[in-house]
């Protein structure tokens, strides 16, 4: 049966905004049916060309960055993104939150949140009456948006908008280090030790780290980078002898689109 000319032009406008230059071709090519078949191809060619053959081990992208610059890649993700849009976003950190009630920290202990990007556990920790809070992330546009929300909570926070393999901390200054999903970004060896000098020096004797990474068989890439991917162990070991582990877990996080990645968390404290 052939259908007429002017209901298959309102058919196709149920799909496709009459002012795209994509209807106003396909009206075009109704003139002529060869036309039509030919633009029929195409589009059907470019539909199937435009899906992403995701990675099941990849938490955002399938692709590497290479080269592109650390701080301006992070850039781009926090610019182009809604944080409810990001792979790692919860409304709560839950497992960080219990893993500190459980130390029965004092409100006026020296708290830092590596690569805190945007998440709300400041927010929870202001709640619970925290005030001396740094915020240390390679985006600046994080943290913006972070001292945005929080209005006049910000004068509580400290930002640092920097890289912590690179970044001069003071020393012996921090009573809680914590770090969700930033250390196991770090596959170069020195990047890794870095990170380590970082954490040894920046966190006081007796002081508490709570690193949180993806687990064995959790992605191999996030965010379009490779991933080094952590047991309870491997992380007891990486870290070092002057940490003694108090707690461990494998917690679930569930993404906005609803794909699970688990990850090993670790509560450590140090000893000299």
């Amino acid at each position: 049966m052939q259908v007429p000319k002017q209901k298959f032009e309102i058919c196709i406008q149920t799909m496709i905004p009459s002012t795209s230059p994509i209807f106003r071709s396909l009206s075009y090519c109704l003139r002529s049916p060869v036309h039509l078949l030919f633009f029929a191809l195409l589009l059907f060619s470019t539909l199937t060309s435009s899906k992403v053959n995701a990675n099941p081990n990849s938490c955002q992208g399938p692709a590497s960055i290479g080269m592109k610059d650390q701080k301006e890649h992070w850039e781009e993700i926090y610019r182009k993104k809604a944080n409810i849009d990001m792979s790692w976003y919860v409304p709560h950190l839950d497992a960080s939150l219990s893993m500190i009630e459980n130390l029965n920290l004092s409100i006026e202990t020296p708290i830092i949140d590596v690569g805190s990007g945007d998440s709300t556990l400041v927010d929870d920790l202001l709640l619970r009456g925290f005030r001396n809070i740094t915020l240390l992330d390679i985006s600046s546009l994080a943290l913006e948006v972070t001292c945005k929300r929080l209005g006049n909570l910000s004068s509580y926070i400290t930002s640092i908008d920097s890289d912590i393999t690179t970044v001069s901390l003071p020393p012996q200054s921090y009573g809680l280090w914590h770090d969700r999903a930033v250390f196991h970004f770090l596959t170069d060896i020195n990047d890794i030790k870095a990170y380590l000098k970082n954490l040894n020096e920046g966190l006081q004797v007796n002081g508490y780290a709570i690193l949180a990474t993806f687990s064995k068989d959790g992605p191999e890439e996030c965010s379009q980078l490779p991933i080094t991917r952590y047991s309870i162990s491997e992380l007891e070991e990486t870290i070092g002898e002057e940490f003694n582990l108090i707690e461990s877990s494998v917690a679930m996080h569930v993404t906005p689109w609803k794909s699970v990645q688990p990850f090993t968390y670790c509560l450590f404290q140090k000893i000299r």
